[in-house]
């Protein structure tokens, strides 16, 4: 669910709203003329003008609810990364100084 603690909206032009979370633009929601929202991300590919088109929505609230799924997986996906990075550190030995200069 669209979190307004998380989530910050910025309208950029009439149809068109960007997505902050964490100081950055995380999405971008475009207004379709139907009424329809099409929800983008910030991305690196020329054919898409900077923009990666995600899917297409019949209202803002299911495209603000689809833009706090996807950010709720990225955190998920960082936090389990984090998680066995720790988990592999504290598997590794540990060399105390003196060990090291013998």
């Amino acid at each position: 669910m669209f979190n307004t603690s998380i989530f910050t909206l910025n309208k950029i032009s009439h149809g068109c709203v960007e997505i902050i979370a964490e100081e950055n633009v995380f999405a971008y929601a475009v207004i379709n003329p139907n009424n329809s929202v099409t929800v983008k991300f910030p991305g690196s590919d020329s054919k898409s003008r900077g923009c990666i088109t995600h899917e297409t929505f019949g209202s803002n609230v299911d495209a603000l609810d689809e833009i706090a799924r996807v950010w709720d997986l990225i955190i998920a996906a960082e936090r389990a990364a984090f998680r066995d990075l720790c988990a592999r550190k504290a598997m590794l030995p540990v060399i105390s100084m003196t060990e090291a200069a013998r």
